[in-house]
């Protein structure tokens, strides 16, 4: 089981002035975040490919629905016989085969070219490739650990140095989610 890199959470702060809780969606640490884990995988990375990564990743966000300090839901309240109907859901969250097929979009269409290598070095972590461990959604039942006072990862099993190093940057980043 594995974490998906692309989690995002909505911050909850009490407002001084009015005492209501307001959420937020800060998305630009997740960019960075997420570019970091690619640059881990592709360290050959210069500054116009990373440049041109985190533009690629912030628009896959926005084609998910994800806009900067808008919070991580979808759905209406709604009223039904007198009572209160709450249809607000959690969003589909990206995942890694996400990004790679938009990054190739982007290869193909001439946007950004220098993306190409990127994307070659990403393949084999597709799902269902040799490295694919790391393109999946997180269990539903991980959602919820917020009142469990422990919790341990088990990451032994994972022979490759390579797999084991991008194992903790993804939980260590879930960890701080």
């Amino acid at each position: 089981v594995m974490m998906n890199i692309f989690d995002v959470e909505e911050d909850v702060n009490i407002n001084p002035e009015t005492g209501e809780q307001e959420s937020s969606l800060e998305l630009r640490p997740k960019y960075e975040d997420i570019s970091g884990f690619i640059k881990a995988i592709y360290p050959k990375m210069d500054k116009g490919q990373e440049a041109n990564l985190l533009e690629v990743i912030e628009e896959l966000y926005f084609r998910f629905g994800f806009v900067n300090n808008d919070v991580d839901e979808s759905g209406d309240v709604t009223v039904e016989n007198g009572v209160l109907i709450n249809n607000l859901r959690k969003k589909t969250m990206p995942q890694l085969s996400n990004l790679i097929d938009l990054m190739q979009q982007f290869v193909y269409d001439g946007t950004y070219p220098n993306l190409s290598d990127v994307v070659d070095s990403l393949q084999p972590y597709r799902n269902n490739k040799t490295r694919g461990m790391f393109d999946t959604q997180t269990p539903k039942s991980f959602k919820n650990l917020q009142d469990v006072p422990v919790i341990t990862f088990d990451i032994s099993s994972i022979e490759s140095s390579d797999l084991k190093t991008l194992s903790m940057y993804v939980l260590l980043n879930w960890v701080w989610e």
